[in-house]
């Protein structure tokens, strides 16, 4: 390829990917974050009041400056020196480790996920990753398959990579949520895709 088609190609590339996001943003915006602002997990599976009882002082924490939460204030990790000898390190630790806390933690981050995709943020990243994953395949195939142009085919393809690239990283409040299983497959797939393309269209 000469040097004016690389050039072109890889300006394609860029513009088309570019082009997409923002056409997206354009006709699709996203929700603005306030409108979610109702999530009541923490409050739900408020794990740190367990370790309260271990606290020599309970008001040691508002008197150091954290806020009370109902009856009783906020615990600090033990980690934080300005509270040494404000707490029974065995009980707290005991606390931390137990079962019945980490199933408080896991069932707040079940919570939490949850919420999130019921939220319409979540909606948009999921129909947006799904509308952007679309306009990569069409340029992707349709650089391979059905433009002759060197520098052009060439180009579609890097955009359509380029998109595919800008979708993981643009809807990560959705694409994060899939299984590892779903993930893994889905990158399989595209990257199979690529090497099919590679093969029969640059093989000679």
């Amino acid at each position: 390829m000469k040097l004016s088609r690389i050039f072109l190609a890889i300006g394609i590339s860029i513009i088309f990917a570019v082009f997409a996001g923002y056409s997206l943003y354009v006709f699709y915006e996203p929700p603005k974050y306030y409108l979610d602002q109702n999530n009541t997990c923490h409050q739900q599976f408020y794990c740190e009041n367990m370790t309260a009882d271990c606290y020599h002082n309970k008001t040691a924490a508002a008197e150091m400056g954290y806020p009370a939460y109902g009856a009783e204030p906020i615990p600090v990790y033990y980690s934080d020196a300005r509270f040494a000898g404000e707490y029974n390190s065995t009980c707290y630790n005991g606390i931390i480790n137990s079962q019945d806390y980490l199933q408080c933690l896991e069932d707040r981050d079940n919570c939490n996920i949850d919420f999130q995709k019921s939220t319409r943020r979540y909606a948009h990243s999921r129909n947006s990753f799904y509308i952007l994953t679309a306009i990569a395949m069409i340029a992707i195939i349709a650089g391979a398959f059905f433009i002759s142009v060197e520098g052009i085919s060439s180009g579609l393809i890097g955009g359509g990579i380029l998109t595919m690239l800008y979708a993981l990283i643009s809807t990560s409040e959705y694409w994060l949520t899939l299984g590892k299983y779903v993930k893994l497959l889905a990158i399989f797939a595209v990257l199979i895709l690529l090497f099919y393309i590679g093969y029969t269209k640059f093989k000679k």
